[in-house]
């Protein structure tokens, strides 16, 4: 990330080029699309505050699936800002005494653009969640050589999942589901950020979730609720593969570079034509995650902390299911707002049961 020192902000963006980015940030992936961001402009920054209500206090109750998805946006942001002709200085939890205010955003405008931020934000907004069995990722060597450029300094790196440690993978996401068959309240969150209507603008759609065959052909994946899809063909066995994003530590400043490196990998592999899909379930219990711990086969992991599992690989073309939608703008974005708005957002009360009262 530039340091905010390295930008003199002569000048600002317009309103319509905030307006676009914080557009573009907001397609991020989330845990269940919860979206648990709110960008604040301020003087000459922008803020990204988490809005606790939004993290999912079962399946997330430390904050560390929340914290991936806030700084998977801000990546988004970032190239968005590129794109438009403008410099990001980004400075993570700028106020120790507000948790929840992830980043100050400061902007200047760049003499030259790259010529890949464009395609870059072309595939944020292309790239969805692709939750079925996918075949074999093209060139996956020469993707995986293009991420050791992009991801592997500072806390986060990546590995591929081995052929020889696909069992334990496997054994892991199968422990997790194990350990949360009688876990009532887990499911009760489960089953109200999913199964939504077309029309809603956050949680996964019914839609989009799987049959019982498909959902049996991955090798890892976390158990939706099921749909009787009509007319769904004989479901192949998935050959993604799969890489594991690890962490030197497990702090918030570790959580939110492990989703700016994620949106680098997302990002990257949209710009191939490859699909992905973001897995997180077998990192949420101790247990599951452990087994992860060595998972990808490199013994320099060993002791690092697993963040999340990516999915790669091609989509094949007989089922293609719906995105999720995203909030409007106007639900994520206020301007020139009092910087104490991160304590409206204090209490981590989880919406859900307030909602509809499980």
């Amino acid at each position: 990330m530039t340091e905010a020192s390295e930008i003199d902000a002569l000048d600002l963006p317009t309103h319509e080029v905030i307006i676009e980015a914080v557009r573009v940030a907001g397609l991020a992936p989330s845990l269940h699309n919860s979206q648990p961001w709110r960008w604040v402009r301020s003087n000459a920054a922008l803020h990204l505050f988490g809005v606790p209500q939004r993290r999912l206090a079962c399946a997330d109750p430390t904050g560390r699936e929340y914290r991936i998805s806030l700084g998977v946006a801000l990546d988004h942001l970032r190239m968005a800002l590129d794109a438009a002709g403008w410099s990001a200085a980004i400075t993570v939890l700028p106020d120790p005494s507000q948790p929840d205010h992830i980043a100050r955003v400061q902007m200047a405008r760049r003499q030259v653009v790259s010529p890949s931020a464009d395609r870059r934000v072309r595939a944020i907004t292309e790239r969805f969640s692709h939750r079925l069995p996918m075949d074999a990722p093209v060139d996956f060597d020469e993707f995986t050589a293009a991420l050791s450029e992009l991801t592997d300094t500072g806390p986060v790196a990546f590995s591929q999942v081995q052929v020889s440690h696909l069992a334990a993978v496997a054994e892991a996401s199968r422990l997790n589901d194990l350990e949360r068959s009688s876990d009532w309240r887990y499911h009760s969150e489960l089953s109200w950020w999913t199964g939504t209507t077309v029309s809603s603008v956050e949680g996964v759609p019914a839609t989009s979730l799987l049959t019982d065959n498909e959902y049996d052909a991955l090798l890892v994946g976390r158990s939706f609720p099921r749909v009787i899809r009509a007319g769904a063909p004989a479901t192949e066995d998935d050959a993604a593969q799969i890489l594991v994003l690890d962490t030197t530590g497990d702090e918030p400043a570790d959580h939110i570079a492990c989703g700016v490196a994620l949106s680098a990998i997302l990002v990257e592999a949209q710009m191939r034509g490859l699909a992905t899909c973001v897995v997180s379930d077998v990192t949420e219990l101790p247990a599951s995650r452990a087994m992860l711990c060595a998972a990808g086969g490199d013994p320099h992991r060993v002791g690092r902390f697993p963040q999340v599992l990516v999915r790669v690989g091609t989509a094949r073309g007989e089922v293609v299911l719906p995105r999720s939608n995203r909030r409007p703008v106007d639900d994520i974005y206020d301007e020139d707002l009092d910087m104490q708005l991160g304590q409206l957002f204090a209490a981590p009360v989880p919406l859900w049961p307030l909602l509809r009262g499980v």
